[in-house]
């Protein structure tokens, strides 16, 4: 298994190696296991009383597209990505616990996901009213391309797309 020091996490312009495995701080960043399905429907707060969030966690678990951040072994987020948004790869969900909200675990979550992308492009999407992921996918390089009015309303989707994700 390899293992990615806290500066290697921290390159987004790594592109080399493929990342099993990241440290940060005393977290880490590992793929999800079937084992892990009950801990993130007990972190999520919408996965405990949602079983179409429940059943998105344990389909990405099952197709090894769900990755997991924790300390000390316990879940504390995760992140799913898919490669099904138009031919393109697609970060489907990224979720901190809210208490380890700010501590940088988004953006090395991130970073991961990104060297599992499939294509050059990694598109991903939040509402408008989440400014924060806005904030941190603008830093890390994504640029909005678009939006979706009518999923939440009154709080419209925002696409966000990074190119050069990775080499091909």
């Amino acid at each position: 298994m390899w293992v990615a020091s806290p500066q290697q996490a921290d390159l987004s312009d790594s592109r080399s190696a493929f990342l099993r495995r990241a440290h940060m701080d005393g977290y880490s960043i590992r793929q999800g296991v079937f084992a892990d399905e009950v801990h993130l429907h007990a972190l999520d707060h919408i996965a405990r009383h949602d079983e179409d969030r429940r059943s998105t966690i344990d389909r990405a678990v099952r197709e090894e597209r769900c990755w997991i951040v924790e300390r000390d072994e316990i879940v504390v987020g995760y992140g799913i990505i898919s490669h099904a948004f138009f031919g393109r790869s697609f970060l489907e969900l990224i979720y901190i616990d809210v208490s380890r909200r700010g501590q940088g675990l988004g953006p090395m979550l991130i970073r991961v996901l990104e060297q599992q992308s499939k294509t050059t492009s990694l598109f991903t999407s939040t509402n408008q009213s989440n400014a924060h992921m806005r904030h941190v996918l603008e830093r890390l390089g994504y640029e909005p391309s678009g939006r979706i009015d009518n999923l939440d309303p009154g709080d419209p989707e925002i696409i966000y797309v990074k190119h050069a994700v990775r080499a091909d």
